[in-house]
């Protein structure tokens, strides 16, 4: 199997990179509602993440969540912010 990239995947899903690096941040701190007001999306858009998370293979979604969890992990350093 090809190695697939975080772009080609999340193009997959029709998801944008930006938002769901927001939706694996924050879904685990609520339900639709308040994720997507936590994140500044709509309740739909958090139900299309959420549908397109599910519909991924297991090792896309790890795939996917590695490196966006890595790069918001960058980008907090790179601000002297501690990571979550």
């Amino acid at each position: 199997m090809t190695e697939k990239t975080v772009d080609d995947i999340l193009k997959r899903y029709s998801l944008k990179r930006k938002t769901a690096k927001r939706y694996i941040e924050a879904a685990t701190m609520g339900n639709g509602k308040e994720t997507a007001e936590r994140i500044g999306v709509s309740r739909r858009t958090i139900s299309n993440y959420k549908d397109g998370f599910a519909a991924m293979s297991e090792e896309e979604r790890i795939t996917v969540i590695r490196e966006l969890a890595e790069e918001t992990y960058r980008e907090r350093s790179e601000v002297g912010s501690e990571p979550c």
